[in-house]
């Protein structure tokens, strides 16, 4: 009797595992998403000014103002494509 007393311990332990797995891959998907609810009047100008810093780069042949340029696009990037 004790092997199923065990056994249904494991079971309800691993259950309750999955459960909290669960829970912490929806907050996080929950955080990733609020990464895309940035405001657009700050967003906007950080991409204005990455998109200048990768073509002045381009023409001066400069990568570290294509590298910034290209950190710089990120928010955009999680704008688009981590909406709520």
């Amino acid at each position: 009797m004790s092997d199923l007393d065990n056994l249904e311990a494991l079971r309800a332990r691993k259950e309750q595992l999955l459960l909290e797995q669960e829970v912490a891959r929806l907050e996080r998907r929950q955080n990733i998403s609020k990464a895309g609810g940035w405001s657009w009047w700050w967003v906007g100008p950080l991409t204005a000014f990455g998109v200048f810093l990768i073509f002045a780069g381009m023409d001066g042949g400069g990568a570290a103002a294509i590298f910034i340029g290209l950190l710089l696009l990120v928010p955009t990037a999680m704008k688009l494509f981590f909406k709520k």
